[in-house]
């Protein structure tokens, strides 16, 4: 019974500090969606936001590098939802962009679309998010693989606010007659 009660005081010790290293970072981000409730099939469009809240610029790698931004989408019963790979080219972007103390930098994830290192993913066709409700949450990685960052760059992982959205079924119109 010793050795749990050690181990849950542990544990406890490790999230507090993990919290408090995350408070303590320059850079928080905050995401948030058009709309909280959306048809079947209609466009979801995320803004993230990257605010500076350091007294010094802080340079980080840009949010369209792929492999910096994950959007994950998990149903309220704890099942990850998987995007699928599109066919689309990613536009161009600087590899690094600066924020100054106090300034936000603004992000738009149209029709939920991201750059991974496999390409653009999002949720179509088969990977459409059906009817029910979930949470999004956005991470980010810098850097978003393994090379050397310059020492300016900032560095760490973290992970935005859980966001949730319902997902229904579209009205039908009136006097139509199910099948």
């Amino acid at each position: 019974m010793r050795k749990y009660l050690l181990l849950a005081g542990f544990l406890l010790c490790l999230c507090t500090a993990a919290g408090f290293a995350e408070e303590n970072q320059p850079l928080k981000i905050f995401v948030k969606s058009d709309k909280e409730e959306y048809a079947v099939g209609e466009a979801i469009n995320l803004t993230l936001f990257h605010y500076n809240a350091g007294s010094e610029p802080l340079k980080i790698y840009n949010p369209d590098n792929p492999g910096v931004t994950d959007i994950q989408v998990i149903s309220v019963d704890n099942l990850p939802q998987k995007p699928q790979e599109l066919k689309v080219s990613p536009a161009p972007f600087e590899k690094f962009l600066t924020i100054a103390p106090g300034e936000k930098y603004v992000q738009e994830y149209k029709n939920l679309q991201w750059l991974t290192s496999k390409g653009v993913v999002g949720f179509y066709g088969p990977a459409q998010l059906s009817p029910f409700l979930y949470r999004v949450l956005v991470k980010l990685t810098m850097p978003p693989f393994v090379e050397e960052t310059p020492p300016d760059v900032w560095q760490g992982v973290i992970i935005s606010n859980r966001l949730q959205i319902k997902v229904t079924r579209p009205a039908q119109a009136v006097g139509e007659c199910k099948a």
